[in-house]
């Protein structure tokens, strides 16, 4: 009887553990791990690398450093989820918790690269992902493909168009074209867009989308059918425009496999690989503007130049707003600044510091101003003339625009008498030219004579001491409790902050003194954890550029091939802690 009921006490403990077991696994352990959406790529390529957290949604942040490899963090999200299960009316809910962070690896050289393992410390675990490689190849040159970069004129001057046509000649079928031209990359451009041509496609070119245009040729004495498209740019920096990077990457058909449709009849089917493919080297010589003949006051023009200049109304008082537009056609960078008018008009007008946004549309630039005449003396606006640069005969000339006749008015005096309704006696008033305040422009005459007449009571009011007291006093109270209630918690929390700060530093002071049993490769590895956390929470942007020459020595022992001493280690350590403690005296 007792062997029994020892059996079904063993069972209950059993099954009891079972199911605590089974709750500690539906729990996600922690992990960490990373993926590589390719292992192969060409060079110029772009891959993704993700690093998945199961277990948690705390936002990680990883560090990575690749020689040869531009990294570009895309940041992260959460990927929890929630499954409800009813299994003969009992409801289990599993939730799933984790977080993605993802970067992209841009490859510049060809060779063989690894991604070293990325470690992370989550809720006092250590956690380190899998050491992963890929290889970049160079692009290949293909008797069925050829890639062709034009640029139509061997030089120009700065802002001066000049058109580049992009062609691929193929002989085979491919699909998912991808153009990359990484010189291009910063240089605004428009699309020449032929009118003969009935068949377009959308290409990407640098990751923008294109269209190319059908264009069969004939090259190296064979027919090829082909796609181009004409891009103009206007380089904005003299020097030299070097295409020595250009890539076209497609899928082509590498053969054919036999597969069996619904019936179980084999048919062949196509089969598409990925090829990438060289283009030629090409060079521009963007010239500078001479500086034989350079006029004193060139702002930068430069094109075939035309100014047209236009007032509204052009009968008007002293001090009547005027509308100037001013447009400027044929020219070459419709960004360049023009200055203030006042330059160009003289004296006799009014003419405000700012004015509406310039408005640029191609090769056209159109200005806004608004401006008011000071003297009845001006009867014009003057000619406005701006000189510029002139690629075509290399000379420089200048663009002028016509004088506008105006009318000027005389602006009617208003006294306190023309108010009151009196007869105004002689009193020595003069005319006073509008004067320029900073709300705006005054139309009318001023002077101190006008309001002699009035009588104003606030002179007596503001004389009295109490009245005074009366009105400053609560203001004063008011902004003293502000500032007593927003200075004091903001100086505790500084404080706290400063102590645990101090506290962070002694810490890794104790950990700089203490040597690993295995390599200094792991003390270096160990103390940047602890260091980068540090950072994370007390860190400045300071921090950063006062440990930068360490931090470099630091990556290049953890992520290249440049291994420290233990004597190295610990000097380079010693040395961030030994500026840390520096700061901390500088700052008391």
């Amino acid at each position: 009887m007792l062997n029994v009921i020892g059996k079904q006490k063993t069972l209950l403990l059993s099954l009891v553990l079972l199911i605590c077991a089974a709750a500690l696994f539906a729990q996600s352990p922690l992990s960490l791990t990373a993926n590589l959406e390719q292992q192969q790529i060409w060079v110029g390529d772009t891959i993704q690398l993700t690093i998945y957290l199961q277990g948690s949604e705390e936002p990680i942040q990883p560090d990575l450093f690749i020689p040869g490899i531009v990294i570009e963090p895309l940041g992260g999200t959460t990927r929890s989820s929630t499954s409800v299960t009813n299994i003969n009316g009992k409801v289990t809910e599993n939730r799933s918790k984790a977080y993605v962070y993802a970067f992209n690896l841009t490859a510049q050289a060809a060779g063989s690269y690894s991604i070293p393992p990325i470690s992370l410390t989550i809720d006092g675990v250590e956690l380190s992902t899998e050491k992963l490689q890929f290889t970049v190849s160079e692009p290949e040159e293909s008797e069925d493909f050829h890639l062709k970069v034009h640029f139509e004129q061997d030089s120009i001057y700065m802002h001066q168009e000049c058109r580049v046509t992009i062609t691929l000649l193929y002989k085979a079928s491919l699909r998912s074209l991808d153009i990359r031209i990484p010189e291009l990359e910063n240089l605004p451009y428009t699309v020449i867009e032929p009118s003969n041509s009935t068949e377009s496609y959308d290409v990407s070119v640098n990751g923008k989308s294109v269209v190319f245009v059908r264009d069969d040729q004939k090259f190296n004495q064979m027919d090829y059918s082909g796609v181009t498209t004409v891009l103009s740019i206007r380089p904005e920096e003299s020097g030299s425009l070097s295409i020595q990077q250009a890539t076209a990457a497609f899928e082509s058909i590498t053969g054919v496999q036999q597969v069996k449709d619904f019936f179980g009849r084999v048919q062949n089917q196509e089969v598409y690989g990925r090829t990438v493919i060289p283009g030629n080297d090409t060079s521009l010589t963007v010239l500078p503007f001479p500086e034989i003949g350079k006029p004193g006051d060139f702002l930068g023009l430069s094109g075939d130049v035309h100014v047209v200049v236009d007032a509204e109304p052009k009968v008007v008082h002293i001090g009547d707003p005027i509308t100037l537009t001013m447009r400027l056609t044929g020219i070459n960078d419709s960004g360049v600044r023009i200055p203030d008018l006042s330059t160009f008009l003289g004296s006799g007008f009014n003419i405000p510091d700012t004015r509406s946004p310039d408005k640029n549309e191609g090769t056209n630039k159109t200005i806004t101003q608004t401006i008011r005449v000071t003297d009845t003396a001006v009867s014009a606006i003057p000619a406005i003339a701006l000189p510029y640069f002139d690629p075509v005969s290399e000379t420089y000339k200048q663009a002028e625009s016509e004088a506008i006749p105006i009318q000027v008015l005389e602006t009617q005096i208003v006294t306190s008498a023309d108010l009151e309704g009196k007869t105004q006696e002689p009193n020595g008033l003069q005319k006073v030219i509008p004067i320029k305040k900073q709300e705006g422009l005054y139309y009318n005459y001023v002077g101190s004579e006008l309001l002699q007449s009035q009588k104003s009571i606030w002179k007596d009011l503001v004389s009295s001491l109490w009245l005074k007291i009366i009105i400053a006093v609560p203001p004063l109270v008011f902004l003293g409790i502000l500032i007593f209630t927003g200075l004091v918690p903001q100086i505790r929390l500084k404080a706290i902050a400063r102590q645990d700060r101090k506290k962070g530093v002694k810490v890794l002071k104790k950990l700089a003194k203490k040597k690993s049993e295995s390599s200094p490769q792991q003390t270096v590895i160990n103390f940047n954890r602890h260091l980068q956390q540090f950072l994370k929470q007390y860190g400045t942007e300071n921090d950063v550029l006062l440990l930068q020459t360490e931090q470099e020595r630091i990556n290049a022992s953890i992520y290249g091939n440049t291994l420290l001493s233990i004597d190295e280690a610990i000097g380079v350590i010693g040395s961030i802690v030994e500026k840390l403690e520096q700061k901390e005296v500088s700052h008391v």
